[in-house]
């Protein structure tokens, strides 16, 4: 069996294209990774504040990216009630 990647041609287009990739997935599972944690703290501090979240809000909380959800975190301070925090 031919190893590619040893190969003098293909095999380092083939290591650097595999390079790409790999750092493109940890870039996009540390985004995730950082967006879940927003979301898991502020539906933390939300629920401490206002109890149970609805499912509408679960859904807008767990959809957002980590800007909305700091502009959301920001509002939580001020909010007299749930839907507050949630409108724009």
């Amino acid at each position: 069996m031919i190893n590619v990647l040893e190969n003098k041609i293909l095999g380092p287009a083939i290591r650097q294209g595999l390079a790409i990739g790999e750092a493109r997935g940890e870039a996009r599972g540390e985004a995730r990774g950082e967006a879940k944690g927003m979301w898991k703290l502020l539906q933390r501090q939300i629920e401490r504040r206002f109890g149970p979240m609805p499912g509408w809000a679960l859904d807008k909380l767990h959809s957002a990216s980590p800007d909305v959800i700091e502009g959301w975190s920001d509002r939580l301070a001020d909010a007299k009630a749930l839907e507050e925090i949630f409108s724009l």
